[in-house]
């Protein structure tokens, strides 16, 4: 049993109350403290929190009971997993519950049949509020960069409705939904900013986003020895999995820029097949100091799913809005809801044969060799280009075994060496789905005159895309070069290893050229260039009753596009607002890259930003060329990770320690938005502005920069993600046999751990390690990820 209590991790730094108030006066929205008080836009006091005020503590539950038995027949397993997590944004709309059931069996019916199973059973049910979204309607926005943006001078709710502004007060005469909270107080909005300042608390409550389902996962096989050294595999592997969702929204009115006059109700409802079929023969011999192996298989996957989507919208869409009527049932629609289907099957199904050959000498030297050929049906390609085949070779000399080592071991302390190469060459088709290659017709939504003598106006057609039916495998080389060796009675341990992989015939979607007509077309543009070295050394050791271990791990990457096709030219990828900083694909830069202006610093004697141009001028903001002066700026990936663990036991008490980081990327918070300058920002701009009293700062005057959009733009908002994070610290202690018999158990442990409390980084905004949009290609893009939350668990583990 374990029992997690957690609560927000590391959280955006941004203004209080103060600090905010003094940034709106020194960019000219404010002139005063007293004045906020005299227009009733602050109480003199409301200095508000805001993660307080959505984050809590959550408190998750995970049991599990489980038996094991087995004989020289068989064996088997059987487990029950109850999961209740409750989240840790305050309220009920973030949950997670799972019931899991897991059986796992094997039988020997002959010396030389063998029968098995790995089966687990799960039904699930989930809540979630919003992430990765910016505020850019009233239908839209999200309570996690809520958070950082609505002003400290806001409280989160009014306790008295004298305080609520007049365009509440008109909405609640008009009877649109205007948000309380549990105790009846309306939800508070900002004063200073309408539009981005929205609270949070009502972007999670408006939502009422669930799902629940059921999968079944398994695997059935039997193995066949019929005389020694053979072994024939048949292998079924499946998944089912049946999903329901829905969401449903209010309208709501929050002030003049944030207000939905709809309703809407999405339900959906899903179903998935999944099973392969493997059947392999894997046959070992072994010749004097010769070590033999062949293998050979083929595999089938089977992959299909249904949904069925509807969804209504409209200022009346039910008949009763009470939770028990929110489905899409006749009876329960209003004649004036919208209405939209859409339901479209999918199948896919894959076929391959492989390979292997091994080859040993005395464990000495080593060799392998394989192949593999596949094939999809034409849903991800066409049947001429389906195919993809694919060797490998890899070779090993363990230098610790010659006959020769033993008289060099002892005077370089050294027990084990090996060196390790491999060459292969692997595919990827997982981009292309739905008949990429290919193109339908669609109907045109206007209206054309064919016919000179017939003024009839007609609805035409046209081809939805440019078909190439040569799309290909995207395909990668890889070569690596390896080396293992333990020194000092196998008490240090290192391993080294570096890798190029090359990667060619990048799937990309583009837009064709305009006079084609059509909106997009998929080809093979592009290649990458991925290599790095990767290390790991560690340290085990005992001394008397003390035992310990310290295992590190580091490795580098170098990523660059080393061709892109001209016509293709560069991608753009997820931007923020008007902002003209945004990661891009291109060649000779790192996938993905973030391209931005480049901030050169403040001038002293007049606090304005000034910046490097395309050409290495120091130059103003006004002579700033978008297409000309925006530069690379840094990797949106991490170029360097490493980890380091450490283990500790004495006697019954046992401790890990363990911790992660990355280094190398940029990050850029997307937070201050010029068309909404009285929002709340990061601190750390506020803190390290220009004034006529501090004119070393680094970020220019306030009143210069407010509404600047090549600044926010530049450098000087986007910031290096490097961190470290101490992920887990755990003390665990095991009850002595002794003791533990008395009461009859065969172990009994208890444990209390400290999971991801400790963060070091610079970075101002979110935690780096989750600031992104997850998307490909919005990395290096903060838009309010959900963050890590720091967690303390108590866990016991009983075995009888």
């Amino acid at each position: 049993y374990q029992i997690d209590l957690n609560r927000l991790g590391h959280h955006a730094k941004v203004m209080n109350a103060e600090q905010y108030i003094d940034w709106m006066t020194q960019a000219g929205y404010v002139t005063s403290k007293e004045d906020l008080i005299t227009k009733g836009i602050w109480d003199g006091k409301t200095d508000t929190n805001w993660a307080d005020a959505v984050y809590g503590l959550g408190i998750n539950h995970r049991a599990t009971v489980g038996a094991q038995s087995g004989s020289e027949k068989g064996s088997y397993y059987v487990a029950l997993t109850y999961v209740d997590q409750d989240g840790m944004v305050k309220g009920s709309k973030d949950f997670y519950k799972r019931l899991t059931a897991q059986i796992n069996a094997d039988y020997k019916i002959k010396p030389w049949f063998t029968i098995g199973t790995n089966t687990s059973i799960e039904r699930y049910e989930s809540g979630a509020v919003s992430e990765h979204s910016e505020y850019s309607n009233g239908a839209n926005g999200t309570s996690l960069l809520g958070t950082l943006v609505i002003d400290p001078l806001t409280p989160v709710y009014y306790t008295d409705e004298s305080q609520l502004p007049g365009g509440m007060k008109s909405a609640i005469e008009r009877g649109m939904q205007v948000y309380k909270n549990e105790q009846g107080y309306y939800y508070a909005t900002s004063k200073m900013e309408e539009g981005d300042g929205g609270n949070p608390l009502v972007f999670r409550d408006r939502n009422n986003n669930t799902s629940e389902g059921f999968n079944v996962r398994g695997t059935v096989y039997a193995n066949i020895t019929p005389f020694k050294g053979l072994v024939f595999t048949s292998r079924f592997g499946y998944r089912i999995g049946q999903g329901y969702s829905t969401n449903y929204v209010d309208p709501y009115y929050l002030n003049s820029k944030l207000y939905y006059e709809n309703y809407e109700l999405t339900n959906n409802s899903n179903q998935n097949y999944y099973y392969q079929w493997e059947n392999f023969a894997n046959y070992n011999v072994n010749l004097g100091k010769h070590a033999i192996g062949a293998m050979a298989g083929m595999s089938y996957t089977y992959n299909a799913s249904m949904g069925v989507n509807g969804s209504i919208t409209g200022s009346e869409i039910l008949k009763n809005y009470a939770p028990n009527y929110r489905y899409l049932n006749n009876d329960y629609i209003h004649a004036n809801a919208i209405k939209s289907a859409t339901g479209t099957p999918s199948e896919a199904t894959q076929i391959s044969y492989f390979g292997r050959l091994t080859y040993s000498y005395d464990n000495r030297y080593s060799a392998q060799v394989n192949f593999r050929a596949d094939a999809f049906d034409s849903s991800k390609l066409s049947k001429k280009v389906r195919w993809g085949y694919f060797p490998s070779v890899s070779v090993g000399w363990t230098v610790s075994s010659e006959p020769w080592f033993a008289g060099v071991k002892d005077a370089v302390s050294l027990d084990f060496l090996k060196f390790r190469a491999s060459w292969g060459k692997n595919g990827n088709i997982a981009v292309a789905r739905n008949y990429q290659y290919a193109t339908s017709i669609e109907k045109r939504t206007t209206t054309y005159q064919y016919d000179p003598n017939n003024n009839t106006l007609t609805y035409g057609s046209r081809p939805k895309g440019v078909a190439n039916p040569d799309l290909k495998w995207e395909t990668s080389i890889q070569t690596d070069f390896g080396m293992d060796a333990r020194f000092l009675g196998n008490r240090l341990t290192l391993g080294v290893d570096y890798f190029i992989k090359d990667t060619d015939g990048l799937i990309v979607n583009i837009t064709p050229i305009a006079e084609a007509g059509v909106t997009s077309s998929t080809v093979n543009a592009g290649a990458i260039r991925n290599q790095g070295l990767e290390m790991e050394l560690g340290w085990q050791d005992q001394i008397g009753d003390f035992r310990y271990s310290v295992n590190g791990n580091f490795s580098t990457l170098d990523n660059v596009v080393t061709y892109l096709e001209p016509t293709v030219g560069r991608q753009n990828g997820s931007n923020f607002s008007n902002f003209l900083a945004m990661p891009s694909f291109e060649q000779g830069h790192s996938t993905w890259y973030m391209r931005a202006f480049e901030y050169a610093g403040v001038d002293k004697s007049t606090g304005e930003p000034r910046f490097i141009n395309g050409e290495g001028k120091t130059v103003a903001s006004s002579e700033l060329v978008s297409e000309k002066d925006l530069k690379d700026v840094g990797n949106t990936i991490a170029n360097i990770t490493y980890g380091l663990t450490i283990n500790l036991a004495w006697r019954a008490f046992d401790m890990i320690i363990f911790g992660s980081g990355a280094a190398g990327n940029v990050i850029m918070p997307c937070v201050y938005r010029t068309e909404h300058p009285r929002i709340n920002s990061l601190a750390y701009f506020y803190e390290n502005a220009w004034t006529p009293q501090n004119t070393n700062a680094t970020i220019p005057s306030i009143a210069s920069i407010k509404q600047d959009t090549n600044f926010w733009s530049s450098t000087a908002n986007i910031f290096k993600g490097d961190y470290f994070k101490i992920k887990q610290i755990q003390l665990g202690y095991t009850l002595p046999m002794t003791y533990s018999k008395k009461i009859g158990v065969s172990n009994f442990r208890v444990y209390c751990s400290l999971d991801d409390w400790f963060l070091f980084t610079k970075y101002p905004g979110f935690d780096p390690e989750v600031a992104s949009t997850g998307s490909y290609n919005g990395a290096g893009m903060d838009k309010g990820s959900f963050p890590n939350a720091k967690r303390l668990i108590f866990g016991i583990n009983v075995s009888f």
